[in-house]
């Protein structure tokens, strides 16, 4: 019996000790807008994990007991979206601290809010409880990469009123849009229309057949994904089904030609301002195969291209929703298919630039459109002498295109 009621005695005095070490209320008021449900849970998780109430209402001043209220909105930007937080005193008359999260997408700000918002708030909330032992000195926290300025609470309250805090000056401005915490991918998918030129130089006994495909239609699939803003990987798949083509001055057709490519690689992006230069590499390949229904194969090689690829382009922004991009690259030539083989220039060098310049416009929420011109441009050098099967200095192998692709972001 004594055992029980000392049992007793000690819950009492422990349920008077929990409910004696007061938990501070901070009010939050109710977000609206993208990621809203999920960024009130990850301010409320940050508050609560440090012994603080966080009630959910629907306008400051909903709870008289509250310390202080936190409101905040999420909007676009140029280059990704930005999540601006307020603290107010608990009368509500006046702001003591903003802070801003910025990030590519929008599912990465609750992340951020995990990670910062408690060491950009605890000295504005200290304040806010009338705690003198945690004044600061100082207000500034160390800047981690991927986030705007550390929050700074307003060092003059006459400067706010009920309208709205006064905007905070970051003194590194040139990191805006930018953050390392941003993941995310996008495909694009949509046709593209090329003319195929192969033809020689130098043919000496002018016996070598030149080809051409005036109008071939394939469909394109592009693939990205962003481990980083500045780090990501691509992806690009081109087939063109079977179609008709002709030798240069022969009427017959050749309707089993086809074609396929595709590229893997790597990007590196720099953002400048509202531009971005980027490097690239990819390992990729390029197939064109020409073959008859009913008759036999004509002298033009086949190609099967495999190479490697290095690149650079840069990205211009316009306005807030058109952008200009251009890219060029080098591909150093690993095989080149039947057209080194024996029956045709077993000596030959060949490499290949390419070019890429396309206008992409925002269309609505993640939709894209990319109105594009491409350029591929094979060069060889066949290296014949006396006794070969076919002589010839060199020829040229050309694909000249324009494409329309609708873009997706996946968030």
């Amino acid at each position: 019996m004594r055992c029980f009621l000392a049992c007793l005695a000690l819950s009492v005095l422990l349920l008077d000790a929990s409910t004696s070490f007061a938990k501070d209320v901070i009010e939050l008021v109710r977000l609206e807008g993208r990621q809203s449900a999920v960024i009130q849970k990850s301010i409320r998780q940050s508050l609560r994990s440090k012994g603080y109430k966080v009630p959910l209402v629907d306008a400051r001043g909903d709870e008289p007991d509250a310390i202080a209220s936190v409101t905040a909105d999420v909007s676009k930007v140029k280059r990704g979206w930005v999540l601006n937080i307020q603290i107010w005193s608990g009368d509500g008359d006046e702001a003591i601290m903003k802070t801003s999260f910025k990030a590519r997408r929008p599912k990465i700000l609750p992340r951020l809010v995990r990670r910062m918002l408690w060491k950009r708030s605890k000295q504005a909330l200290a304040l806010a409880a009338e705690s003198p032992s945690t004044e600061p000195d100082s207000f500034e926290d160390e800047e981690t990469a991927g986030d705007d300025e550390p929050a700074q609470p307003i060092a003059d309250r006459e400067q706010v009123r009920d309208d709205g805090p006064t905007e905070i000056a970051s003194s590194s401005s040139s990191k805006e849009g930018r953050s390392i915490y941003m993941a995310g991918a996008s495909v694009s998918l949509g046709p593209r229309i090329f003319r195929r030129e192969f033809g020689y130089k130098d043919d000496i006994f002018k016996s070598l057949d030149t080809y051409e495909a005036p109008g071939a239609a394939a469909l394109v699939l592009e693939a990205e994904y962003n481990f980083t803003d500045a780090i990501g990987i691509t992806g690009r798949y081109v087939n063109t089904p079977k179609f008709n083509s002709n030798l240069d001055g022969n009427t017959e057709n050749y309707s089993q030609t086809t074609s396929m490519s595709f590229e893997l690689g790597g990007r590196y992006s720099i953002p400048i301002g509202k531009h971005a230069f980027e490097v690239s590499t990819a390992y990729g390949g390029h197939n064109f195969t020409i073959k008859s229904a009913t008759g036999p194969k004509p002298a033009i090689p086949n190609v099967r291209f495999r190479y490697l690829r290095a690149g650079a382009g840069t990205e211009v922004g316009i306005a807030p929703s058109l952008k200009l991009r251009a890219e060029a690259g080098y591909r150093y030539i690993l095989s080149a298919g039947e057209i080194e083989s024996p029956a045709y220039f077993p000596k030959l060098d060949v490499a290949a630039v390419d070019a890429r310049v396309s206008l992409r416009i925002a269309l609505w929420s993640a939709w894209q459109v990319e109105l594009a011109t491409t350029m591929q441009r094979f060069f060889f050098s066949m290296n014949s002498s006396p006794g070969d099967t076919m002589v010839a200095g060199g020829a040229i192998d050309q694909y000249l295109g324009g494409q329309l692709l609708l873009r997706y972001s996946l968030e």
